[in-house]
């Protein structure tokens, strides 16, 4: 499968390459193109081609068991001499060949009339196979050469383009005494001859690293996974370290052929959704410069990466070469068969080709694994009602939604993981730490959407400190600002999309959201600020729900809201379905990520967001369930267009005369009906407040002055 982006004028080419494993002669295959970020059905494929493979390409694929001879001595006598039983087998559909026994690699001196010791015209094959026994005189045999038997082709001569099959005879020291009697005893003893000590070649092995992108990602916080090494490697240093074993055909007078290394190395994740193993590598050197690493998988060698040998460091001595920090670049094979289709980016490959040994000394089994973060469980109800200490002004601040500074004492000295949790339904807003007195302090704003009346803040560590307070914002009659047609543009996490449509097999859809890369999209965001406090409220609504490893994963972020408060921004939403873990989650209103606001200004109208950079919240992490809290999130982009009177003082209306004017010192009032923070009512730029006694009607137009100084006129 291949994820086909930037196509230009409807047309793409790319290569797709099926493992010959997974093919099957008697199945007929097609290619389907189909809509990015879904699943193919009928409404979502664009096009389907069935693939055309012809005889020859299945004979490419899986071709034919080569021919072969074989011979077992049948009778070996002085009288009789050497019968030899000689099956053929695999020979195809020909109807006769000539089989003979020779001196070993002599077949050119093989005629119609001579140039064999043995030789029999097989007529009648069937089936591709025949049995015959050749029978050569025992005077025309010498025990000190070789021998063997050759089928090739008839009405021909044997050489490299006729003959079928070559099997070497084996005469045993006992056949041969029968054949021409014992071996005479050499009359001369033996000289010795003097000799140099050999040297000593030092052991080969493999070091690499493999991918350190790789690793770090499976033992990370998305994939949570375990690198486990057996089978004789060892890792040490980061690097993963094979010793050389038997086989390979490397030769030092050329510098080319094959070397073989033993171990495993596998690679587990996504609660065992991944799992990769690299094992057996063999390097094949096949130029001076250039060399090709191959690793087994599921039984079979996989060409999995190519090695560029004019950039490493060479070095030989006692007759081992060693090759330093060679770039290796994965192979499509590589990316396809052995890593499921994760591209990824190789660690050079360093080895020496010397004699068999084990492995460098290292650690073996589990040698790193994520580190499991316990997720965060929060009380239903509060566990503590007092025990926090706060003053009057911020008492007063926290009760009306301004930032607040409260601390409680009795934690452990220089605590960790102390959470800040607001009730009546539990909302984690941050995590802190004590000092070393064990005083755990905080400084922030609740959130904007957490409707007025009787709530309890609390702190939850080591012991739990309480604090009761009910919340009365003060409404912002003046200075409030209407914002209209808002839009935004955010992606999450680049890193996080990739993930979903590469290793995860999902993708995302979209209400009311569109993407265009590397952004969401929202628009048509409507709320209100006070331009003075920079704190407000904006609502886009709409929906991307994440999907992937078949159903596995499936959240949902909702109704995005931008809230600003005072220095610091927040992007908000509703966050439920089933995280990457498998955990069930339904939060509302979650501070997913927070920015800093700056020097933000409402600058012609509009408050403008550029490019600012986001990090996940405390909250976040609780509910996303996959980063760490703090984790670097993509940068957000908002416009907040805002009603063209906001900040701008305006003349106040002289009071109407009638026996009901009264002055208000202050005028508060209640959350909408939704639950959304307490932004006044403005309708056609008047603000428009219920009045809690006679049931009247306050109208005033906005104003820069203070709500102390506001002079209203009421009706009865």
């Amino acid at each position: 499968m291949q994820f086909v982006r930037g196509i230009t004028g409807g047309a793409f080419s790319v290569d797709l390459t099926a493992a010959t494993e997974s093919l099957d002669r008697a199945e007929t295959y097609e290619v389907i193109v189909w809509q990015q970020h879904t699943m193919p059905n009928a409404s979502t494929i664009y096009a389907r081609s069935t693939v055309v493979i012809s005889d020859a390409n299945w004979n490419a694929l899986f071709p034919a068991p080569a021919a072969s001879v074989s011979t077992s001595v049948k009778t070996a006598t002085a009288a009789d001499g050497l019968t030899l039983a000689t099956t053929g087998a695999n020979l195809g559909d020909i109807a006769g060949a000539y089989v003979a026994l020779i001196e070993k690699g002599t077949e050119a001196d093989v005629t119609a009339g001579g140039g064999f010791l043995a030789m029999q015209y097989v007529r009648g094959i069937t089936g591709g196979a025949f049995s015959v026994d050749l029978n050569s005189s025992a005077d025309t045999l010498d025990r000190t050469k070789t021998y063997e038997v050759i089928v090739w082709q008839q009405h021909t001569l044997p050489n490299d383009s006729t003959i079928y099959a070559r099997s070497t005879v084996a005469i045993t020291e006992a056949q041969w005494d029968a054949l021409k009697g014992e071996k005479p005893e050499n009359p001369n003893p033996p000289v010795t001859v003097p000799t140099t000590p050999a040297v000593s070649v030092p052991g080969g092995s493999l070091r690499w690293g493999i991918s350190t992108s790789f690793t770090q990602y499976v033992v990370g916080d998305i994939a949570k996974g375990a690198i486990d090494v057996s089978g004789g490697a060892t890792r040490s240093a980061g690097l993963f370290q094979f010793g050389q074993t038997v086989g390979g055909d490397y030769s030092t007078a050329t510098g080319l052929g094959s070397v073989v290394y033993r171990g495993s190395v596998r690679f587990t994740g996504h609660g065992g959704v991944l799992d990769v193993t690299v094992s057996n590598p063999q390097v094949s050197v096949t130029s001076a410069g250039a060399a090709t690493l191959y690793v087994t998988h599921a039984g079979a060698q996989v060409a999995f990466a190519t090695l560029d040998l004019s950039r490493a460091v060479v070095t030989t001595a006692n007759g081992a070469v060693t090759y330093s920090g060679a770039p290796a670049t994965l192979t499509a094979d590589g990316r396809n068969r052995v890593l499921a289709g994760f591209s990824t980016n190789l660690d050079p490959v360093s080895f020496t080709i010397g004699s068999v040994a084990a492995a460098p000394s290292g650690t073996t089994g589990t040698v790193a694994a994520a580190v499991l973060k316990a997720k965060t469980t929060l009380p239903a109800t509060p566990p503590a009602t007092t025990g926090i200490e706060i003053d009057e002004q911020s008492l007063a601040a926290l009760q009306s939604g301004k930032t607040a500074t409260f601390s409680a004492s009795g934690f452990q000295p220089n605590e960790t993981g102390i959470k800040v949790v607001v009730y009546s339904t539990p909302v984690l807003l941050d995590t802190i730490s004590a000092d070393a007195a064990g005083i755990a302090t905080w400084t922030g704003t609740l959130p904007a959407s957490l409707e007025d009346g009787v709530h309890t803040l609390t702190l939850q560590g080591s012991v739990s400190r309480g604090l009761e307070f009910t919340l009365a914002r003060e409404t912002a009659v003046i200075g409030a600002c209407t914002v209209d047609g808002a839009t935004l543009e955010w992606g999450y996490k680049e890193s996080f999309r990739t993930y979903i449509e590469g290793i995860a097999a999902g993708g995302w859809t979209l209400t009311d959201v569109a993407y265009e890369y590397p952004d969401y999209v929202w628009s048509s965001g409507t709320g209100s600020f006070d331009d003075e406090t920079l704190t407000g409220l904006v609502t886009f609504g709409g929906s991307i729900n994440f999907t992937g490893h078949s159903g596995a994963l499936n959240t949902t972020l909702a109704n995005a809201r931008v809230e600003l408060a005072g220095d610091t921004g927040y992007l908000v939403f509703d966050v439920l379905g089933t995280t990457q873990d498998g955990q069930s989650v339904d939060q509302k209103a979650v501070r997913l990520a927070e920015f800093a606001l700056g020097d933000a200004a409402v600058i012609d109208g509009v408050l403008s967001l550029e490019a600012i950079p986001t990090t996940l919240t405390e909250a976040g992490a609780a509910a996303f369930g996959t980063y760490a809290a703090g984790e670097e999130l993509d940068p957000v982009t908002a416009l907040l267009p805002v009603a063209a009177e906001c900040g701008v003082a305006v003349e106040e209306d002289e009071p109407a005369e009638s026996e009901g004017t009264a002055a208000a010192a202050s005028v508060t009032a209640v959350a909408d009906t939704e639950g959304a923070p307490v932004w006044p009512w403005i309708v056609g730029g008047l603000v428009v407040v219920v009045l809690a006694v006679g049931g009247g009607v306050l109208i005033g137009r906005r104003t820069r002055a203070t709500a102390e100084n506001a002079e209203v006129t009421t009706e009865v």
